[in-house]
């Protein structure tokens, strides 16, 4: 059975509280329209830190040019990767435990966000790839991977935590161009999940959701930064869409609790080879019913179709996305031809000026997003409770009943103060509930979904 709640809010209390809407990124108090380009490494894995044999790979000279050159093409947004595979950090121990960062490092890792600044560019911080669950230490050096432990065992998550995370996070908190802490790249891969599974190690999805979920723990103890994570694919929780792993009610499901534990806004990876269903550009952001910021993050700048690079600009714009990340500057892939695409990006810089990333840093007011996380009891026998994580709004509460063959049951309306829904009346089964908070529009601001055990 299918549960459908529908929240319409019919007045803003009078605290003074301003919601972004889901197609924007909040960043300082403003809404931000990324218009970006991956710039994911100079030297894969040892940008920062120092690499047991290759010695030190930071190139702040390669760095600069890069995002003098981008400034001037008009993107406003980078995303970086740190660790990668953990070929150059941070260090590990004889059990694979995390023991610290190299000297320097978080100097490094300060020197590219400024710089990135001084140029008007925000920044992803990408800390980990699935690549960790791959085994590139035939080429790459003893810790190219197979970190599987780093993300299955507590006390080595802890280490990670306790002296890498940490002491980055400590370091670049007060940078305020620093658009969002991105967890890991593309972690699906490495899960044991029908779309996953491929890469050289894997772990169970619970394991990877704690290991998610201890990470956003300390980040959001110690900053006040956006998070997210670069999903492999558009995995939304919409109809025939794959499982979308990093909701809160999936958070809470493995122990965590959803005001602390949840993402800022989503990131989609899409190529062309993953197919018409899964195109964000076939759908329009309102599709995948996430009610938060989608970014498309990692968009190929070599053309795989009819649609040039500035087609797909105008459709994500279009489209209500929160804005794209072209892949890439220089990946030297099939999927990166920065040449092919840069004369377009500055075409659609140039007719969108109001796109353009003010570095001035004036603003510290933070935003984090409406919540909603918890159905209470579960299992139950004669009613559940919602619980909301949001300031007290007016509004009226729209309960859409069906069965397991999609036949509607009932309709309820009911007053927001009415946090008890009766289910005494229902058969013994798995109901299943999607909520949704929209504004008075219609837009929606806020979903998840659920499962009730009825007994």
């Amino acid at each position: 059975m299918k549960i459908k709640f529908i929240i319409l809010i019919l007045l803003l209390s009078a605290q003074n509280v301003v919601f972004a809407q889901p197609n924007m990124i909040m960043l300082n108090g403003e809404e931000h329209y990324i218009n970006g380009v991956n710039l994911p490494w100079n030297n894969f894995g040892w940008d920062f830190g120092r690499h047991e044999t290759l010695g030190r790979g930071y190139d702040a000279e390669w760095f600069e040019n890069a995002f003098a050159d981008l400034e001037a093409t008009g993107v406003n947004c980078v995303r970086i990767w740190v660790h990668c595979d953990g070929r150059a950090n941070p260090n590990f121990g004889s059990d694979g435990s995390v023991t610290g960062l190299d000297d320097g490092m978080l100097d490094e890792l300060d020197d590219f966000v400024t710089r990135a600044n001084d140029h008007s560019l925000m920044v992803i911080v990408t800390l980990w790839s699935h690549d960790m669950l791959e085994d590139h230490t035939s080429g790459a050096g003893r810790h190219a991977g197979l970190h599987s432990d780093i993300i299955r065992d507590i006390e080595k998550t802890q280490s990670y935590i306790d002296h890498a995370l940490i002491p980055i996070v400590e370091k670049l908190k007060d940078h305020c161009n620093l658009l969002a802490w991105e967890i890991m790249n593309e972690p699906e891969w490495g899960m044991k999940i029908e779309t996953g599974n491929s890469t050289f190690q894997t772990v169970e999805a619970e394991e990877m959701q704690r290991f998610m979920g201890r990470c956003i723990l300390a980040i959001r103890a110690h900053s006040d930064q956006n998070i997210t994570i670069g999903s492999a694919k558009p995995f939304g929780n919409a109809e025939e869409q794959s499982k979308n792993y990093w909701s809160e009610s999936e958070f809470q499901k493995v122990g965590f609790d959803c005001n602390e534990v949840f993402l800022d806004f989503y990131s989609f990876h899409y190529y062309n080879w993953m197919g018409d269903k899964d195109s964000p550009f076939e759908q329009s952001d309102d599709h995948w019913e996430l009610g938060k910021p989608i970014l498309l993050a990692e968009i190929a700048t070599i053309s795989e179709g009819e649609e040039s690079p500035i087609d797909l600009l105008n459709k994500c714009l279009d489209s209500e996305y929160a804005g794209m990340v072209f892949w890439s500057y220089n990946a030297r892939d099939k999927f990166s031809d920065w040449q092919n695409c840069k004369s377009q990006v500055a075409d659609f810089s140039s007719e969108h000026l109001y796109l353009n990333y003010d570095n001035s840093c004036d603003s510290v007011f933070v935003e984090r997003p409406l919540l909603l996380c918890t159905i209470y009891p579960n299992p139950t026998r004669d009613y559940f409770n919602i619980a909301v994580h949001f300031p007290d709004l007016s509004m009226e509460m729209e309960v859409e009943i069906m069965d397991a063959n999609g036949r509607r049951v009932r309709i309820l309306d009911v007053p927001y103060s009415t946090r008890q829904i009766d289910v005494q009346d229902l058969p013994a089964g798995f109901y299943y509930i999607k909520l949704r908070i929209v504004d008075e529009t219609g837009k929606m601001i806020q979903g998840d979904e659920y499962r009730v055990v009825v007994m």
